[in-house]
């Protein structure tokens, strides 16, 4: 494995280039497994075979491009459980016709792309040499932009489909090296990924899925909740954070009815009464609590808690917080 980019070890590469030919074959297989989940590989010649791939993290996901020749891999029971984690895989066919069986059997123009699970078995047969992206993606995140995530898996997403045919476009286009000097922010093409496959499940299910908007907003307030016992957070911050503009983060929130500064104040409130609720924190002084939840002082947050429609009794450690 080798280590290419403009930053040292920002992308990993596996070639057989430099290797003895009766070595290539096992050493692919091997990084196969490694890198992107435990499966077994067979080739037709072991004398004439050779692959080259790298791979970007993107965070969520992790882009891999692979380009080789013919062989085919597969994964079974043992495969399955040797997984560890749970990923989902969007593999892209930028080359010559293939067959996968993975809840049916498909095959694949060029142009044409499909979506695994690491907890399904697979039998993917490449008959000639081959281009490949392949997405390895975060379930967390995946299942936040497609909560039916069953109508796309072990599904054919065409290039003559209308969303399909968009996310396909775009994902051929993503490779590590044109990614690790991209002027655009990580996070907005994994974004992007994850709006394009929502809008696909949108067509292939029939019905319309949560709006990105509503998603995107989600992030947001996550990431407000991460960061508001930062005494000096404002808009900007969160707006980097998440590799968004700036007044993309104002939009979205307005769109929802809340502007930055009710939001990150309603978090630190929501934070605060639950430190005041909760017998883990019955030792900790006002003071305190107040830091953690990210208010000046005692007095900013009791006048939030009291805004909310709720009063704090204090009785030297004990403290009580209910409805007034």
């Amino acid at each position: 494995m080798t280590a290419t980019g403009a930053d040292p070890g920002l992308i990993e590469r596996w070639t057989t280039d430099l290797l003895p030919v009766a070595e290539r074959f096992d050493y692919f297989a091997d990084a196969l497994s490694s890198a992107i989940i435990p499966m077994q590989v067979e080739c037709c010649s072991r004398d004439t075979f050779r692959s080259d791939m790298c791979a970007l993290n993107l965070g969520p996901l992790t882009v891999i491009e692979q380009v080789g020749t013919a062989h085919r891999s597969f994964r079974g029971a043992r495969e399955v459980g040797c997984s560890g984690g749970r990923s989902y895989h969007l593999v892209l066919n930028r080359r010559s016709a293939w067959t996968i069986r993975h809840r049916g059997d498909m095959t694949l123009r060029p142009g044409d792309a499909v979506l695994t699970d690491s907890r399904l078995p697979h039998a993917l047969q490449l008959v000639d040499d081959y281009d490949i992206v392949h997405l390895k993606l975060m379930p967390g995140w995946l299942e936040r932009w497609v909560p039916n995530l069953h109508v796309l898996v072990g599904r054919v997403l065409a290039r003559d489909e209308k969303w399909a045919r968009a996310l396909t476009a775009y994902v051929a286009c993503l490779s590590p090296q044109a990614l690790a000097n991209s002027p655009v922010p990580r996070g907005v093409v994994a974004d992007q990924v994850g709006a394009l496959l929502a809008l696909a499940a949108s067509e292939v299910a029939g019905r319309p899925q949560r709006p990105p908007d509503a998603l995107l907003c989600d992030r947001v307030h996550d990431c407000i909740v991460q960061r508001c016992a930062e005494p000096r957070l404002e808009a900007f911050d969160v707006a980097e954070s998440l590799g968004i503009p700036l007044p993309l983060l104002h939009a979205v929130l307005l769109a929802f009815h809340c502007g930055f500064e009710q939001a990150l104040l309603a978090t630190r409130t929501r934070i605060a009464c639950r430190m005041l609720e909760s017998p883990l924190f019955e030792r900790a002084t006002m003071a305190d609590i107040a830091k953690r939840a990210g208010f000046a002082n005692t007095s900013a947050m009791r006048s939030a808690v009291n805004r909310q429609g709720l009063a704090l009794r204090t009785n030297g450690r004990t403290r009580t917080l209910r409805q007034s």
